[in-house]
């Protein structure tokens, strides 16, 4: 049986997260050009991990961007095999967050499919599109 933490990554565990994602993943926040858990650490309204059996798989965070819309950044592990674990914990974390903070956004390039049809499924509605990017937001 696997052990499931659900919690705050280390800042080693982040960086195995960021070093096994898939680019898809982590160009967002290697385009920041600066650590990337000062980066969380300094920005996030709230932030969340999984690590299942050591590895972490998982980190989410909200925060605001500077016309202060709360926006919900991920970074998922690639080569899961948990991914029915890994969607029930954010729906219900998401759940969580949306009653706490009301309208939540989330913006992507449009590089990824299978990263727009999760946010999808996670219950994010397309509210903005461009040529490069789209914004899904869900919440009141």
């Amino acid at each position: 049986m696997s052990v499931i933490e659900h919690r705050k990554l280390s800042k080693d565990e982040l960086d195995i997260l960021i070093n096994e994602a898939v680019e898809s993943e982590t160009k967002f926040l290697r385009d920041l050009h600066m650590d990337i858990y000062d980066f969380f650490k300094l920005n996030s309204l709230v932030q969340d991990g999984l690590v299942i059996d050591s590895r972490p798989i998982y980190i989410a965070a909200l925060i605001k961007d500077k016309n202060q819309r709360i926006n919900f950044w991920t970074v998922v592990n690639s080569n899961i095999d948990c991914a029915i674990t890994l969607s029930k914990y954010v729906r219900r974390e998401l759940k969580n967050w949306v009653n706490k903070f009301g309208v939540i956004y989330a913006t992507m390039e449009k590089v990824e499919p299978k990263n727009m049809k999760w946010v999808k499924w996670l219950g994010f509605s397309e509210y903005k599109e461009d040529d490069n990017y789209v914004t899904y937001r869900i919440g009141a």
